[in-house]
Protein backbone atom coordinates (compact mmCIF):
# COMPACT_ATOMS: atom_id res chain seq x y z
CA UNK A 1 0.00 0.00 0.00
CA UNK A 2 1.67 3.76 -0.80
CA UNK A 3 1.76 5.96 1.31
CA UNK A 4 -0.16 9.27 0.82
CA UNK A 5 2.33 12.08 0.19
CA UNK A 6 2.51 14.86 3.04
CA UNK A 7 1.40 18.46 1.83
CA UNK A 8 4.03 20.88 2.48
CA UNK A 9 3.49 22.94 5.96
CA UNK A 10 1.84 26.21 5.51
CA UNK A 11 3.57 28.89 7.21
CA UNK A 12 0.80 30.83 9.68
CA UNK A 13 -0.89 33.63 7.89
CA UNK A 14 0.49 37.03 9.30
CA UNK A 15 -3.42 37.91 10.50
CA UNK A 16 -3.08 34.62 12.44
CA UNK A 17 0.49 35.50 13.92
CA UNK A 18 -0.04 38.86 15.03
CA UNK A 19 -3.51 37.68 16.74
CA UNK A 20 -0.98 35.04 18.22
CA UNK A 21 1.47 37.68 19.36
CA UNK A 22 -1.37 40.45 20.86
CA UNK A 23 -2.97 37.65 22.84
CA UNK A 24 0.67 36.15 24.92
CA UNK A 25 1.23 40.03 26.43
CA UNK A 26 -1.14 38.81 28.70
CA UNK A 27 -2.64 42.22 28.67
CA UNK A 28 -6.25 42.99 27.90
CA UNK A 29 -7.71 44.32 24.43
CA UNK A 30 -8.62 47.59 26.35
CA UNK A 31 -4.96 48.23 27.34
CA UNK A 32 -3.59 47.57 24.23
CA UNK A 33 -6.22 49.58 22.47
CA UNK A 34 -5.09 52.53 24.75
CA UNK A 35 -1.21 52.18 24.30
CA UNK A 36 -1.61 51.45 20.60
CA UNK A 37 -3.64 53.99 19.01
CA UNK A 38 -6.19 51.20 18.10
CA UNK A 39 -9.37 52.11 18.37
CA UNK A 40 -10.84 49.10 21.02
CA UNK A 41 -14.04 48.16 18.41
CA UNK A 42 -11.32 47.53 15.72
CA UNK A 43 -8.64 45.63 17.48
CA UNK A 44 -11.64 43.70 19.00
CA UNK A 45 -12.93 42.94 15.63
CA UNK A 46 -9.49 41.71 14.41
CA UNK A 47 -8.54 39.35 17.57
CA UNK A 48 -11.76 38.03 18.33
CA UNK A 49 -13.97 37.74 15.19
CA UNK A 50 -11.01 37.32 12.98
CA UNK A 51 -11.77 40.17 10.71
CA UNK A 52 -9.76 42.17 8.64
CA UNK A 53 -7.56 45.05 10.18
CA UNK A 54 -6.88 48.51 8.56
CA UNK A 55 -2.88 49.27 7.70
CA UNK A 56 -2.70 52.08 9.22
CA UNK A 57 -4.15 50.22 12.36
CA UNK A 58 -2.21 47.72 12.03
CA UNK A 59 1.11 49.30 11.28
CA UNK A 60 0.03 50.69 15.39
CA UNK A 61 -0.06 47.72 16.51
CA UNK A 62 3.48 46.05 14.85
CA UNK A 63 4.96 49.29 16.03
CA UNK A 64 3.62 48.37 19.67
CA UNK A 65 4.67 44.95 20.13
CA UNK A 66 7.92 45.43 18.55
CA UNK A 67 7.52 43.31 15.22
CA UNK A 68 8.62 43.67 11.89
CA UNK A 69 7.51 42.20 8.91
CA UNK A 70 10.91 40.11 7.44
CA UNK A 71 11.41 38.24 4.03
CA UNK A 72 11.96 34.39 5.03
CA UNK A 73 14.90 32.36 3.64
CA UNK A 74 13.45 31.36 0.59
CA UNK A 75 11.84 34.87 -0.69
CA UNK A 76 15.29 36.26 -0.10
CA UNK A 77 16.31 33.81 -2.61
CA UNK A 78 14.15 33.86 -5.10
CA UNK A 79 14.73 37.62 -5.57
CA UNK A 80 18.06 36.53 -5.91
CA UNK A 81 17.56 34.73 -8.65
CA UNK A 82 15.43 37.00 -10.58
CA UNK A 83 16.77 39.52 -12.93
CA UNK A 84 16.64 43.15 -11.76
CA UNK A 85 14.01 45.02 -13.96
CA UNK A 86 14.89 48.52 -14.58
CA UNK A 87 12.10 51.29 -14.12
CA UNK A 88 10.83 53.44 -17.01
CA UNK A 89 10.78 56.84 -16.36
Amino acid sequence: MARAKKSPKRAQTMSATLRQEILSQGLSLYRISKESGVSYPALHRFVVHEQAIAMPALDKLCGYLGLRLMPTDREKAARQEQPRREHKR
